[in-house]
């Protein structure tokens, strides 16, 4: 069993991908606002990286200490 290192440089995402805001309508309840998500790789956290954007997030940043996970994560965003 090896330790995992955190990743010290956030990933950000910056606006939300066609296909999720399709899944629900948004209020716009945070438009323009900054959230910061840690965990945000997979699970809980990874939904709601996918709410905030959906909801009008200007900017998100997303940590994790899954460094893979987080690529996956910005990669499916941009």
């Amino acid at each position: 069993m090896g330790s995992r290192q955190p990743v010290l440089e956030p990933q950000l995402l910056v606006t939300p991908s066609h296909r999720h805001v399709a899944m629900a309508s948004p209020t716009g309840r945070l438009s323009g606002k900054r959230c910061l998500v840690t965990a945000a790789a997979q699970g809980i956290g990874r939904a709601t990286v996918e709410a905030f954007l959906r909801e009008g997030a200007a900017l998100v940043v997303a940590v994790d200490i899954n460094a893979d996970k987080l690529r996956e994560l910005t990669s499916s965003r941009m």
